[in-house]
């Protein structure tokens, strides 16, 4: 028992160390451990890529208000493009401060990372004095993902779902989260990369970091296929950025593990949780709708027959006998349709998506081997 309360607390105070140290992120980075993936090039071929060292990488896009807030303590240029919608209106006023930080260049990006490694008493990661930046490998500091990097944890390393159907941007905190805590990887903006960009790649790599002397960098996002490029100081709509940081040396990462795995764990629970009742309510409308068609079809022969016998009974040059044999279809038709509404009642009512999550909590737990696969594997390219 003392051994287990005394992991307890140093899993508490090992987090206490990562949230005090880290003042200015709203979510908790989540920690990529070094590992191998897989990734398709634009031609076809696949690029094995491993990464070495572990990184912090924040939970969701740097937003409008944080941008804003090193803007007031700086005065770095607003990034204002007069060509399209005012960015600084849009903060201010559309948008709002907790959105996505979009119009903003690769070159406004490390000013803003070189900016909050200072406040965060960290190294800055880059020189900006020269016309060309310079990435300090070994600084602690927060600095923009390499493309691998951000491949890395959109891809979940291994494979991962896609959580929205279709990419939307929406406020940071709220975009949909993948299996490893983060959000808006594939459904938000852009994001800038550090690399320059390269179109092909050999078979393998090891922490790669792409070279372009023409200054074109690697923007990613909406898709795991989606991959563009822009020059240092291009600004668009929607083209934003996250940060990383080298994970060495940084106290409570191991705490911070521990809790992204029972996240990583609660997440994946209610995703198998949630597939499940889809799987539930859609096998019930299988068994449901085969009836009701069968009913609609009853309840249809019958109202045509009653049209027809409609037609017959009030044409009053009709002789009697067609007149009352349009009477009698006309009963006939009526009493068809009362038999295929009974039928099509027959099927019962549609299970009740509360009942269905009820059902499949139920069955997921029972689950002698776990939850049912809900993740879709999803290939990065290059």
């Amino acid at each position: 028992m003392g051994g287990a309360v005394s992991r307890l607390l140093s899993l508490g105070l090992g987090l206490l160390v990562v949230l005090t140290a880290m003042p200015s992120a709203a979510l908790l980075p989540v920690v990529l451990q070094p590992g191998a993936f897989w990734v398709e090039n634009a031609d076809g071929t696949m690029t094995h890529i491993t990464l070495t060292r572990a990184v912090l990488m924040e939970a969701r896009m740097v937003t409008t208000g944080e941008f804003k807030a090193f803007v007031s303590a700086t005065g770095h240029p607003a990034p204002v493009d007069t060509s399209v919608a005012p960015w600084w209106a849009g903060l201010y006023g559309i948008v709002g401060p907790d959105w996505p930080a979009d119009e903003v260049s690769f070159r406004d990006a490390l000013a803003y990372a070189n900016w909050r490694s200072s406040r965060d008493d960290l190294q800055p990661a880059y020189e900006l004095q020269n016309d060309r930046p310079v990435w300090r490998r070994q600084a602690n500091g927060w600095r923009l993902p390499t493309e691998a990097e951000w491949a890395f944890g959109a891809c979940c390393r291994d494979g991962c779902s896609d959580p929205a159907d279709e990419p939307a941007v929406v406020p940071a905190d709220l975009a949909p989260m993948n299996d490893l805590g983060l959000r808006g990887m594939l459904d938000d903006a852009l994001e800038w990369c550090w690399d320059g960009y390269v179109a092909t790649f050999p078979d393998s790599l090891i922490d790669p970091v792409g070279e372009d002397p023409s200054g074109r960098r690697v923007i990613r996002g909406l898709g795991p296929l989606a991959r563009e490029w822009a020059g240092e100081d291009f600004r668009g709509p929607e083209v934003g950025f996250r940060l990383v940081r080298w994970a060495d040396g940084v106290a409570g990462v191991d705490s911070l593990l521990a809790l992204q795995d029972r996240v990583v764990s609660r997440r994946r629970h209610e995703m198998a949780v949630l597939a499940t009742a889809d799987s539930l309510q859609i096998a019930d409308w299988n068994r449901r709708d085969p009836v009701r068609g069968v009913g609609g079809a009853i309840g249809g022969a019958g109202v045509l027959a009653a049209i027809v016998g409609w037609s017959f009974f009030k044409n009053e040059e009709a002789s009697d006998r067609v007149q009352d044999f349009g009477l009698n279809l006309m009963v006939i038709g009526a009493g068809t349709v009362v038999v295929g509404g009974l039928v099509y009642l027959a099927a019962g009512s549609d299970l009740p998506r509360e009942r269905a999550l009820t059902e499949a909590e139920q069955l997921v737990r029972r689950s002698r081997h776990g939850p049912p696969p809900v993740a879709v594997g999803l290939t990065m390219r290059f």
